[in-house]
């Protein structure tokens, strides 16, 4: 089980559609960082890096994180709080 409810679930299922299309069809920028970017802190593959990678992106797109160099040192900040699995 996520921890999710069925309806959080069912929106998180259609953000993840919409922002395949938009990267698709080029509506959204490129993230500033990627996996390999987290595994060079120490991050394993999984659900922990995917949250991270979603919050940063989520940040970038809202104008919160305006580099990559900014995200970079921005990296631990973002996995403070997130699940450890």
């Amino acid at each position: 089980a996520s921890g999710l409810s069925e309806n959080q679930q069912r929106i998180e299922g259609y953000i993840g559609e919409y922002l395949t299309v938009a990267e698709r069809t080029g509506c959204l920028p490129e993230p500033f960082v990627n996996g390999d970017d987290l595994m060079q802190f120490g991050v394993e593959p999984g659900l922990r890096l995917g949250q991270c990678l979603r919050a940063l992106f989520d940040a970038q797109l809202e104008g919160k994180i305006r580099s990559r160099q900014e995200a970079l040192e921005r990296i631990p900040e973002f996995l403070v709080g997130l699940t450890k699995a």
